[in-house]
This record gives structure tokens, C-alpha cells and sequence, in this order.
């Protein structure tokens, strides 16, 4: 996700006086690397799309191979890429691994995870995305350079081969998976061996009922569910109040503005920044990898603290003031006002807006409703990535950055109002708010 950002301008000659493509760069437009940033979004969607149905038919552990695989495959690609066709498919299966990624480990999470941990490993996802890209951006100090930017895809196929061997040698099947293919002692087997031995019977037992069970309903041989699908999922009223609220939550997750940071804060700092601060952009990029990965770390504490909703809203709501201020910035022109809230902006961020969305979905449907609900969220989400990403530059280059902040700010504030007076505090009144959203 945050390979190009500071490695664009060597990727697309832009500081190069010759356009040879032989390992030195790939000549494109500005639009041709829009679309390469942004096809990563329609691989992501896509992948979500899928990935549902794939992981509820073959298993969790046979869609993350299939992942990884592609991770592979996506890495080679790009390594070997020598014009913009290749790297196009390269970043687009890139997308389409990490879109059905998304889905599975939040499916993972939900279903092998201790209630008293669901919500802090579903924060720890968001936390180690933000580790790859800090990963990313410290490598990008050195890489993102002329002539040897492509070590940076030698990382990630590197990052991918290991990633496929653990997930072949350690990787378990779910426990929920296995007790809806009527697998029972298989998904008691793997749920024990995740488990501390001196766990007691009793305590073991209550925990497999709690993993297994549709809803409320705990009874162990109650187990045949009925899991539904996209149509079922969009068209019954049963769902149709969560579905909104999930299309909401998720595309406003990206109408806040964050991927404009994550994938272009080079090009908004390195307008302002004169020929001899050529590195501050990949420096200030490891900066802001580093506080978004610290804050997403502490957010777990704010969010038990102030709940999900109110943590969800606040965040937003800073967040727009954080755009209205960069906005200011950009207009004067002042670096370093622009930096600090920029930086101001990921933490807002890091401490709602980004680990709360899809880890609210679960709070929002029914059980039989989980997986198509993750699956559908996260297509939403891509959604919401794949407009920003390829407008942002677009946009940016008709109207200029300010205009683009400035829209930024006030579809925050407004996202974070809606969230507080309109947003259930948990499924149950999702029926309540029936009349506030007509």
C-alpha cells in the first residue's frame, strides 16, 4: 500500500533527464501513476469480494495460501516490471491478495479469539498493517532512490515467500469453520491447542460454546447455521440498517482523507519543500509511520475508555480539524505548520477512525450474517480507497491541494456527527434507529 509513496518520483523518471526503463525507471504520467497507485484498490476490491465465499467453502487456511501465493506471484512482477502494462498486473493481484487478506483475518480474529481479546487483536491488525508500512518507509530512506528502488520489491517478495511458508507449517484451520462443517472434535482439537494448558475444562467448554455459537444462542448441538449471501445480505430487512451503517462507517473510513497521506504525503510535502530537502518527504514518511503505528498500539485504551461510537466520532470530528489546519498550511505555504498536522491528523487517526471500523462490523450484524458483512465492508472500503487514490492526484493538480483538505474537513466533521447522534451502540438497536435513517 505505501511502497510508492516515496519511491514514486524514481519510479516515474521524474527526476531522471532520460526515460530508459532498462532497472532505472519506468516512464508515466501523472495519470498513468494514478492508475497504478489506484489499482491496487480495484485488486483489494475484488479480492474482498470473493474472499468471503471462498473462505466459508474451502476454509480460512486454504484462502490464506491462496493469498500468499499471490502476494508471490504480485512481488515477482513488480521486481521484473518494465513498463506501466506489468506493473499494472503486478500491483492489481497485489490487491486482489490483500483485499481477501483484509476479510480473512478479521473472519480469523472473530472466530478464534477470546471475547476478552476480540477487540484488542482486531486493533492489532490495523496496528500491523501500520508495521508493514513503517516497514516500508524506513526501507524507502535508503531505497527510494535512482537507480535501486526495485531492492524495495525484493523486500516485499522476500516478506511473501516466509509469509507462505508459516501459513503452510503453522497455520490452523478455524475453530467456528470446522464446527459449521460438523468437524467437532477437529475444532475442539485446534481451539485447545490456542489455548493456555492449564486452562480448566469448565472454562474451555464455556469458551468453545461462546466461538461456536449463532448469537445469543449457546447451545453446543445447535450448530447447523444457515450462512447467507450477498443478495440475502443487501435485500432483507433483516440486515438492511447494518448494511447501511457498514457502507457508511467504511467508505467514510477513506472520505476522511487518510490514503491521500498514506500514498501521496510525499507529493503534498515535496511542493512545498526546496531541491535540497529531496529526502525530507521519505523522512517525514517514516516519522508518520512511526506515530501511526505507536498510537494504533494505544488506541485499545482510548477506545475501552470512551467506547466504540464515541471513540469512533471524536476521531473523525479531530480530524477534520486537523484538514481544516493543514488546509491553512498549504495555503501559506509554511512547511513545517504542514508536517506537525499532518502528523496531528494520524494520530486522530490511528486512535478511532482506523482501527474501529471494520472491527465494529461483528457489533453490527448477526452471526450468520458475519462473513458476507466482513466481506461486503471491506469491498465498501476499497471502494472509498480506489476514489481517493485516483482523484486525489487528479484533483489536486485542477483545484490544488487546499481545496482537496479543505473537502477533506468537512466530510469529517460531518461523518463524525453522523456517528454520534445516528450510530447504535450495539446491534440490538439497529432496529431503533430505523426512523433516523429514513
Amino acid at each position: 500500500m505505501g511502497v510508492l509513496n516515496s519511491a514514486g518520483p524514481y519510479i516515474t523518471c521524474q527526476y531522471l533527464d532520460y526515460s530508459s526503463v532498462d532497472d532505472v525507471c519506468i516512464p508515466m504520467s501523472s495519470q498513468q501513476f494514478a492508475q497504478v497507485t489506484s489499482i491496487f484498490s480495484v485488486g483489494g476490491l475484488i479480492g474482498s469480494f470473493i474472499s468471503g465465499k471462498l473462505a466459508d467453502a474451502k476454509g480460512r487456511r486454504f484462502t490464506s495460501l491462496i493469498n500468499t501465493t499471490g502476494f508471490v506471484i504480485g512481488s515477482l512482477i513488480l521486481l521484473y516490471s518494465t513498463n506501466v502494462n506489468s506493473f499494472l498486473v503486478g500491483r492489481l493481484i497485489l490487491g486482489i491478495s490483500s483485499g481477501s487478506s483484509i476479510v480473512f483475518t478479521s473472519l480469523m480474529i472473530t472466530e478464534i479469539a477470546p471475547l476478552n481479546m476480540r477487540d484488542s487483536l482486531g486493533t492489532f491488525n490495523q496496528a500491523f498493517i501500520n508495521i508493514g508500512i513503517l516497514i516500508v518507509q524506513s526501507l524507502s530512506i535508503d531505497y527510494a532512490n535512482a537507480f535501486i528502488w526495485k531492492r524495495l520489491f525484493m523486500v516485499s517478495f522476500a516478506f511473501s515467500v516466509i509469509q507462505f511458508g508459516m501459513s503452510f507449517l503453522l497455520l490452523k484451520e478455524s475453530t467456528k469453520w470446522l464446527f459449521e462443517k460438523n468437524k467437532i472434535s477437529q475444532a475442539k482439537d485446534v481451539l485447545r491447542s490456542l489455548r493456555s494448558s492449564s486452562i480448566s475444562e469448565s472454562h474451555f467448554i464455556k469458551d468453545f460454546k461462546y466461538i461456536t455459537a449463532d448469537d445469543n444462542d449457546l447451545e453446543l448441538n445447535d450448530h447447523q447455521k444457515h450462512v447467507i449471501g450477498w443478495s440475502e445480505y443487501l435485500t432483507n430487512n433483516k440486515y438492511k440498517k447494518s448494511a447501511i451503517f457498514v457502507t457508511i462507517i467504511l467508505i467514510g473510513q477513506q472520505f476522511c482523507g487518510i490514503n491521500a497521506i498514506i500514498l501521496y504525503s510525499a507529493q503534498v510535502i515535496g511542493d512545498l519543500s526546496s531541491k535540497d530537502q529531496a529526502a525530507l518527504p521519505s523522512q517525514v514518511n517514516f516519522v508518520i509511520s512511526i506515530v501511526n503505528t505507536v498510537f494504533t498500539f494505544i488506541s485499545p485504551k482510548t477506545i475501552s475508555f470512551l467506547g466504540k461510537k464515541n471513540s469512533l466520532s471524536l476521531s473523525a470530528f479531530l480530524m477534520g480539524i486537523s484538514s481544516l489546519l493543514i488546509t491553512i498550511s498549504l495555503s501559506l505555504k509554511h512547511l513545517y505548520l504542514l508536517i506537525a498536522f499532518i502528523i496531528v491528523l494520524i494520530i486522530f487517526f490511528a486512535l478511532g477512525v482506523g482501527p474501529i471500523p471494520f472491527a465494529i462490523i461483528s457489533d453490527l450484524n448477526p452471526s450468520e450474517a458475519r462473513t458476507v458483512s466482513q466481506s461486503y465492508g471491506t469491498v465498501v472500503n476499497w471502494v472509498g480507497t480506489f476514489l481517493v487514490s485516483y482523484s486525489f492526484p487528479v484533483l489536486a493538480e485542477l483545484f490544488g491541494m487546499s481545496f482537496i483538505f479543505c473537502m477533506f474537513a468537512m466530510f469529517s466533521i460531518c461523518f463524525g456527527a453522523f456517528i454520534y447522534f445516528k450510530l447504535p451502540t450495539n446491534r440490538e438497536h439497529i432496529g431503533e434507529t430505523e426512523a433516523l435513517l429514513s
